[in-house]
């Protein structure tokens, strides 16, 4: 049986649709942030913990090298406060890492926070940044979980999926403010 041409032409357009599509594949990641949503999907904290920190999130224009998205995290340390956060859900199922591209402002370290599928929390050794330009950030998760860690399952082992992310800001000193600009985050596939 063969197609009549006017079908056969739809086949084969429909091909090059398919074929000339970007797919979003594990080995690409999963963005993180969600143009449309307020921050991008992300929530802010400040730390109550340690009282007196301000800042806020909020989505800029963009400033980054590609063009894309951009979220501002910003800090106020000028009442007291340790750190201030930025947060997120994720349901990506296992994940070898994150990948982020970032610009920080009055700021020269950062740390992460993911929660494993427990709920158990591992936080990131500093992650030394550059002064006002941007820089690409890799993470290993299992670099991460030989950290500090608590809560969930509390044994030192990451455990399945990532279920949340933090980025944590902190006070530089004597500078009260800081920001931290992301572009581009996204999860990075688990290597077997």
């Amino acid at each position: 049986m063969s197609l009549p041409p006017r079908n056969l032409l739809s086949v084969f357009c429909l091909a090059l649709v398919v074929v000339g599509m970007p797919l979003a594949s594990a080995e690409e990641g999963i963005s993180l942030l969600e143009p449309g949503q307020p921050s991008m999907g992300w929530v802010f904290d400040n730390g109550q913990e340690y009282p007196g920190a301000k800042g806020g999130l909020v989505a800029v224009e963009s400033s980054s090298q590609d063009g894309g998205d951009v979220l501002r995290l910003t800090g106020d340390f000028s009442e007291g406060g340790a750190y201030v956060q930025m947060l997120r859900d994720v349901s990506a199922g296992e994940v070898g890492g994150l990948v982020f591209k970032v610009k920080a402002s009055n700021v020269d370290r950062m740390k992460l926070r993911l929660i494993d599928e427990t709920g158990q929390c591992f936080q990131s050794n500093p992650i030394m940044l550059g002064e006002g330009s941007w820089q690409e950030v890799n993470v290993d998760i299992a670099d991460i979980a030989k950290g500090e860690h608590w809560g969930g399952a509390a044994d030192g082992i990451w455990h399945g999926a990532l279920s949340k992310v933090g980025v944590l800001l902190s006070s530089k000193g004597s500078v009260p403010e800081a920001s931290i600009e992301f572009s581009d985050i996204r999860t990075l596939p688990v290597i077997k």
